[in-house]
């Protein structure tokens, strides 16, 4: 319920840039079976409307989570990875270990460095070749995403898609983005921000890297 309760906060600050809602038009639009579909623009109206983080319902004291639209759902892909690395940081902590390097997939978190050094080193990924770097980060007690649109890509109609959706139109996102790499104080706030500033482009980096405070973030 947390992780939930977070990206409604996420979703709060952005004004609906990042939204776990989106979930029935990645549906629709045949990503989740890995095929793109085309939507019809009467179809996708509709399914708009089931498309806003205002349509969830937090109830603290039942611990309950639900739905004012019959057709939201949620999809806690671009939080999911980045809350498992950072809570398997915390179990490391908790039995003392304290110099720790955490990566899973596209997603990374660090504390301390190992002894006699003064940082982590981090690859930056290739944004075409998949399993190559273009450069490296040296970093300290960070979390660290990469975005890119290689692993998941088609075309609609002689269309070049990504398999990201834009939660305000509804549609794959298509605008040059080859991708990003964000840093944060934490896994869960580095995919979130990574994935807002692919999804919406460079000319909004510098409004959306406001969802973090100071100092916690990077692009």
């Amino acid at each position: 319920m947390g992780v939930i309760k977070r990206c409604y906060e996420y979703a709060q600050l952005t004004e609906g840039a990042f939204d776990i809602t989106v979930s029935p038009l990645l549906e629709r639009w045949g990503i989740y079976k890995g095929t793109l579909k085309e939507v019809r623009e009467d179809k996708l109206l509709s399914l708009l409307q089931a498309v806003s983080y205002k349509n969830i319902e937090i109830d603290d004291n039942d611990k309950l989570i639900s739905f004012t639209h019959k057709q939201t759902k949620i999809d806690l892909g671009p939080v999911i990875r980045g809350y498992a690395v950072d809570r398997a940081l915390e179990l490391f902590k908790e039995s003392g270990v304290s110099k720790v390097c955490i990566n899973y997939g596209s997603i990374t978190r660090m504390i301390e460095p190992p002894s006699e050094k003064n940082s982590w080193k981090v690859g930056i990924l290739h944004p075409v070749k998949e399993n190559s770097v273009i450069g490296s980060l040296q970093l300290v007690d960070r979390g660290v995403a990469f975005v890119a649109d290689y692993p998941r890509y088609t075309t609609v109609q002689d269309r070049f898609s990504l398999h990201f959706i834009n939660p305000k139109t509804g549609k794959p996102v298509k605008n040059g983005n080859l991708a990003v790499t964000a840093m944060a104080g934490t896994a869960e706030e580095a995919g979130v921000l990574a994935t807002i500033l692919f999804i919406h482009g460079a000319e909004d980096i510098q409004r959306f890297s406001a969802i973090l405070p100071e100092s916690r973030k990077e692009i």
